[in-house]
């Protein structure tokens, strides 16, 4: 979602040309994938563009269809080139990225409909796009991500296909604008003016498909990973609805990105700046996919996504002041499918070889950012190290000992 206050003074149709500019502004590579091919898709009355990518020439690919942001009046599969490119890169999977109607041209229900074509579509064309249709997930970011929590309620409601993950990147989970979506003077009139544009009958925004954290039951849905950055105004309502899949029994992760803002247009882009969130997203959709396999799972006996470490310590055992935040690998970032307990084991013993032992004290999740306080006991001076994490398990307090 982009910060839009003046946007009840333009035209949606201004209001496209500036957000997509903007995000076009945003410098970034582009992502190697081994081909990109763009289909057109026809059901009922629908025609609906795809952008397949490819990562490599294996067959039974797992499959991910991607559902771009952009406030409903913009984004676009050439916006969202880079994102696509890059989950396929990195997932190692197959990506279709639909280009659904932008508003108000496309009114609801009809970008939702086109993306359950897609879907459809992706699920009967399987062999001939070489993927394995039963590993299958949703990933939208934004708008998209809101997209994508409406889908999987329209996918359970209708018996569709099975998918493994969803992943809300940014979502907008809430169009009801708190009671109404006309302009109000306040700061979510921004929000407020993307309802406006993307329903035809302001009730509409009260639906479970435009609005889906009104909806009444949330059970049965798919696995969720929910990515909100800290600064963002949609933050709240993201954290909530994770809270609510969970309550409903659905598995949620949800990962904070601290000291930035909504990443709309940096995670289109894929631009440094949102590589963070977006690998939350690559681990947990290689866990998704590779849980029980081969690769990885079987040899690291992978689990749910829990937790993402962002790790920092003491400069040195001597010194109290001073801090350092350890950058993990991909390779290291690949294990946030492992229990805490083993994660923990993993990454401490390879980022602080020289600790005889460590005891951790106690780790609080109710409280962001969720803290562990690690007590070292070398030569008797107790030293205190700390690991943050962006990563919430909706649970309570978890007591952890290991030692070396």
């Amino acid at each position: 979602m982009h910060a839009a206050s003046s946007y009840w003074d333009v035209t949606p149709y201004q209001a496209r040309e500036l957000i997509n500019q903007k995000i076009m502004s945003i410098a970034a590579e582009q992502p190697e994938v081994q081909a990109v091919t763009n289909v057109t898709i026809k059901r009922d009355d629908r025609v609906t563009p795809l952008r397949i990518y490819k990562p490599n020439e294996r067959i039974d690919l797992p499959v991910i269809l991607f559902i771009h942001g952009g406030a409903w009046v913009a984004g676009s599969l050439d916006t969202h080139d880079n994102i696509a490119r890059y989950l396929c890169r990195e997932v190692q999977a197959v990506v279709a990225s639909v280009g659904y109607q932008n508003a108000p041209e496309g009114k609801y229900p009809l970008p939702l409909e086109q993306c359950y074509d897609a879907l459809l579509w992706i699920v009967e064309h399987a062999h001939e796009l070489h993927v394995d249709a039963s590993r299958l997930a949703v990933v939208g970011d934004s708008a998209g991500g809101n997209m994508t929590a409406a889908l999987c309620l329209l996918v359970r409601d209708r018996k569709g296909p099975s998918i493994d993950l969803q992943v809300l990147i940014d979502p907008a989970p809430d169009l009801s604008g708190r009671g109404s979506i006309q302009p109000q003077g306040d700061d979510w009139d921004a929000v407020r003016w993307y309802a406006t544009q993307y329903v035809a009958d302001p009730q509409d925004a009260n639906h479970p498909y435009v609005s889906p954290s009104l909806a009444k039951d949330l059970s049965h849905l798919p696995p969720a990973l929910v990515i909100v950055a800290e600064k963002d105004q949609l933050r709240q309502d993201g954290e909530k609805y994770a809270h609510q899949l969970s309550a409903a029994g659905v598995p949620t992760n949800l990962y904070v990105q601290w000291g930035v803002g909504h990443l709309a247009g940096d995670g289109a882009r894929a631009s440094l700046l949102a590589r963070e969130s977006l690998d939350v997203a690559v681990a947990a959709l290689r866990g998704a996919f590779y849980r029980g396999s081969n690769h990885l799972a079987k040899e690291e006996n992978m689990t749910t996504p829990r937790y993402l470490f962002k790790i920092l310590s003491t400069e040195n055992w001597q010194a109290s002041a001073g801090q350092k935040e350890v950058q993990l690998s991909a390779e290291d970032q690949a294990f946030i499918h492992l229990s805490l307990e083993d994660q923990l084991e993993r990454i401490i013993t390879k980022y602080w070889k020289d600790i005889p032992q460590f005891v951790i004290l106690k780790v609080d999740v109710t409280k962001l950012p969720g803290k562990l306080v690690l007590e070292a006991n070398p030569g008797g001076t107790n030293k205190y190290y700390h690991l943050y994490y962006g990563s919430i398990p909706l649970d309570a307090v978890i007591e952890v000992k290991l030692t070396k």
